[in-house]
């Protein structure tokens, strides 16, 4: 998503593919998913500027939010930790481990 997105596009993707966070791009048209196969396809996938988690959608709730609010008046952003998509399962749990 981008932080131009409304919240309730956050709530509606989460539901859809039962994930509980969804990363925020930069502002631009995404004309594809991105991801690993975008990435071994040598194309560039653009780093987050922000997160959203549940957590974030029900603290907007509690805060009366509208969900057709932009998702940057609940996103976190800061100094995200990444990495990349071909990272190994056991160093992508250990940077999670070391910053969560």
């Amino acid at each position: 998503v981008t932080p131009k997105d409304s919240v309730r596009k956050v709530m509606d993707l989460m539901l859809e593919k039962k994930i509980g966070a969804l990363a925020v791009l930069p502002d631009r048209e995404l004309e594809e998913p991105l991801g690993a196969a975008a990435a071994a396809a040598g194309k560039t996938v653009p780093m987050p500027i922000g997160i959203i988690t549940k957590s974030d959608i029900i603290r907007a709730y509690q805060n009366m939010i509208g969900i057709d609010e932009s998702c940057a008046a609940i996103m976190h952003e800061g100094d995200l930790k990444t990495c990349t998509p071909t990272i190994d399962r056991d160093k992508a749990a250990h940077i999670l481990e070391l910053n969560h």
